[in-house]
């Protein structure tokens, strides 16, 4: 209960994390009436002697497999961390510490999936005109979860001590994170995550696992269920919650007490002075005085791309939105197609992503240097320069080469792959500013935790949305008016979508892109004023 409550209060000021958390309790609802659906004419199909049960079985062997993972995630992710470890060890014994981590887990895990069971079992039981239909799915839900979670929390602990072990691991895990989350998103998004999980569960199905479907299905009319295999169910898994929970208690010992290797220097992101890269500073510092770049810009653009390189986590959230153009790009790769409006939406990714990544929170990205960096002899133009110059360093190119490379292979004209190009530069600088002076009047100073021992100071959620919407607007406005293909798909689009039966054909469209372009011709240049002067002007309270 501490450990839930603890949790619980942690995540409120977490923005990043309570927001996924939000998505997926979101999906959770909205797939409640879906599933009660398919369930009821499931079971009426089954009453009525039309149906097989041999895919729900699958289903159900899908599920446990899921509350596995997602106890190895729990072990391996912050879940599976004692905060104040040293205190808490040595007041309570490892198994009393253990043990609460894993019913807090099972508990948090029986909030999200016990209205997806029982919203399923209902519509069978309404379906089957059973209500004793709920009796099998409720002990099949509570074998699946306990089972589950235990096995793979267990199994998430012993990779957390093999990442605390090895300092190479400990550097790839974030990576190996990423991985993971894109491969999930890629396979679900590409609508192959379904077929892999169905080949797994019809491979399970045969097995000890494919049981838990027979006590899932026992107590429902004509689904074929086997008593025996119900029964043995029940006895295996009260047989491996003893094991399970203590192998989660060895496993805890082992990832809690492992000896760390040392670090030459704190490498932590929560650590805001934590010293630059030697080399990679003086080479941008070269780059940049032959340039001729003042020192004080210099300074603040180095400062800036060497704690980007060294604290990468901290960009993590301006990677999200490619999570949803996965389903686009994997249709590219396989067909060879690419859509005509596409290197205009690489502009605006690039324009956003470059301004969210450093200007957005210039302010609040300062930590603990702040007070030096506003007693010192830069000023708040040199600061800014600084910011947008970083951005411009690291965005510029990455975003022109993308898009001219797909206007190219979009077999669109020379024109358009100039009007690409040269509008990249002035996108992203203008997006750079922009969100200068809007991360300026929203400063965010508090860390969000990004893993049990890396924080990161994100944008504040003020900042973050009005960007994303003035960006959004701005860069769309420019792709109108430079090119007529993707004033035509907007025209469509928004035809399409606005509600009310709203239309906005063509003409009308670049007319009110014309006056976004004046606007922003004037909201940009007081972006840079107000940034310049919020740095020079700000007090520390």
């Amino acid at each position: 209960m501490v450990e839930s409550k603890r949790q619980w209060r942690k995540l409120r000021d977490q923005d990043l994390w309570l927001g996924l958390m939000a998505l997926g309790l979101f999906f959770v609802v909205i797939s409640l009436p879906i599933l009660f659906g398919i369930s009821r004419d499931f079971g009426t199909d089954l009453a009525a002697g039309e149906a097989s049960t041999s895919l729900a079985f699958v289903v159900v062997v899908i599920g446990w497999l899921g509350m596995l993972g997602f106890g190895i995630m729990s072990g391996v992710g912050s879940e599976g961390e004692v905060d104040n470890q040293a205190a808490i060890l040595t007041i309570r014994p490892p198994k009393d510490v253990a043990g609460g981590l894993l019913l807090s887990n099972l508990i948090g895990y029986g909030y999200f999936t016990g209205p997806i069971a029982l919203a399923g079992g209902i519509g069978l039981a309404v379906g089957a005109g059973s209500p004793l239909v709920l009796v099998g799915v409720v002990f099949a839900l509570i074998v699946t979860v306990v089972t589950g979670v235990t096995l793979g929390f267990a199994v998430g602990l012993v990779l957390k001590g093999l990442f605390r072990q090895s300092s190479w691991l400990a550097r790839l895990k974030p990576v190996l994170g990423l991985a993971v989350v894109f491969g999930y998103f890629w396979l679900s998004f590409t609508g192959r995550l379904g077929p892999i999980a169905a080949d797994a569960g019809s491979v399970l199905v045969d097995s000890p696992l494919g049981w838990l479907g027979d006590l899932a299905f026992l107590t429902t009319p004509n689904a074929g269920a086997s008593a025996i295999n119900a029964a043995g169910t029940l006895i295996l898994g009260a047989v491996i919650m003893p094991v399970g929970v203590l192998a989660v208690v060895r496993a805890a010992e082992y990832a809690w007490y492992v000896e760390q290797p040392e670090r030459a220097e704190d490498e932590s992101e929560s650590e805001p002075t934590a010293k630059r890269s030697p080399a990679l500073a003086e080479r941008l510092d070269s780059f940049l005085g032959a340039v001729g770049v003042s020192p004080a810009t210099q300074g603040v653009t180095t400062t800036v791309l060497v704690r980007g390189y060294r604290s990468p986590l901290q960009l993590i959230y301006v990677v999200a939105p490619l999570i949803f153009v996965l389903p686009m790009i994997e249709t590219t790769v396989r067909t060879g197609f690419v859509p005509e409006w596409f290197p205009w939406a690489i502009l605006l990714y690039g324009a956003w992503a470059g301004g969210a990544s450093f200007p957005l929170n210039i302010l609040g990205n300062q930590g603990a240097t702040l007070p030096t960096l506003l007693s010192s002899r830069a000023r708040g133009h040199q600061v800014v320069h600084g910011y947008i110059l970083a951005t411009v360093i690291v965005f510029v190119p990455l975003t022109a080469g993308a898009g001219v490379a797909a206007a190219h292979f979009a077999e669109r004209s020379t024109g358009t792959l100039i009007a690409v190009g040269l509008a990249t530069p002035v996108a992203v600088i203008a997006g750079g500013v922009l969100a200068a002076g809007i991360g300026a009047a929203f400063p965010r100073f508090s860390s969000i935790d990004l893993t049990t021992t890396r924080k990161a100071r994100l944008p504040s959620k003020t900042a973050f949305a009005l960007f994303s919407v003035a960006a959004t607007f701005a860069v769309t406005a420019v792709s109108v008016l430079a090119d007529d293909i993707y004033r035509l798909v907007m025209s469509e689009f928004l035809s399409t979508h606005l509600p009310y039966g709203i239309t906005v054909d063509p003409s009308g469209l670049e007319t009110l892109a014309q006056v976004a372009a004046g606007i922003l011709l004037v909201v940009v240049p007081l972006a840079y004023l107000f940034a310049r002067r919020r740095i020079d002007r700000y007090e520390i309270s």
